[in-house]
């Protein structure tokens, strides 16, 4: 990660699912070892961007899977073990994050998730850039392409709000926002917009990934291939849109 002191108090949290747990929604279509597979695959790939984010303070990564520990012998980061007690699933496991962000010095946090496959370093510093810390408390929010879920939250103070997770969780969030009287930005990115849950989710990221051939080496496009999750048809990737 480059020196930028202008983020160097924004942590980036990502919590990850024990792999064994993981895309519970696609066990129609995968096996349990392919969709721990395709979790890996897609962890890679979003490490692999965030890694390159310009000047953050640095990148927690908040699990209860102890395989996670091989990631931090290959990445800049550091592994926060989820506590044994929590009760509150994905939004505790962020709120331990965020406790673990603050204890090293966070004036900020930027949370997102391991299932976003397209995700690229460019879009989240475009995120930090968007985000104007000079107005008091401030969120700023890349939403799923339904604008239903929060694939990214970037928070400062990093307690700006409490964290909502789960179904309709960008509406909750900005409502949230409005009621304690912090500041919304909301920005759309086709990178960001992607997540991936559904079997309907692989079929549209193997279309966008057939349409850019830049993306080629994406770990989770090359693990879609060996699964036969591939475009039955040449994409039109002009009218191809997600996000």
């Amino acid at each position: 990660m480059a020196d930028s002191p202008a983020n160097t108090g924004v942590w980036i949290i990502l919590p990850v699912k024990a792999a064994s747990e993981a895309k519970q929604r696609l066990a129609d279509r995968l096996s349990a070892a392919q969709r721990r597979a395709l979790s890996r695959a897609m962890l890679e790939d979003v490490l692999d961007a965030v890694c390159g984010v310009a000047g953050v303070g640095g990148i927690l990564v908040v699990s209860s899977d102890p395989d996670i520990g091989t990631f931090a012998a290959r990445f800049p980061i550091e592994v926060v073990t989820e506590p044994a007690n929590n009760a509150a699933g994905l939004n505790g496991a962020v709120d331990h994050g965020v406790h673990e962000a603050i204890a090293r010095g966070a004036t900020a946090v930027m949370v997102l998730h391991g299932d976003l496959p397209l995700v690229e370093g460019r879009e989240l510093e475009r995120m930090l850039a968007c985000h104007d810390t000079g107005n008091g408390p401030r969120i700023t929010l890349a939403p799923d392409d339904e604008r239903d879920g929060t694939n990214v939250l970037l928070a400062s103070p990093p307690r700006a709000i409490p964290f909502a997770y789960g179904r309709n969780s960008f509406s909750r969030h900005c409502q949230l926002a409005e009621q304690a009287g912090v500041g919304v930005e909301v920005v759309d990115s086709a990178a960001l917009a992607l997540d991936i849950d559904t079997a309907a989710d692989l079929t549209r990221l193997a279309v966008y990934y057939a349409g850019h051939s830049e993306l080629a080496g994406r770990h989770s496009w090359r693990l879609l291939k060996t699964l036969n999750i591939v475009p039955t048809a040449r994409p039109d990737s002009r009218s191809l849109r997600i996000g």
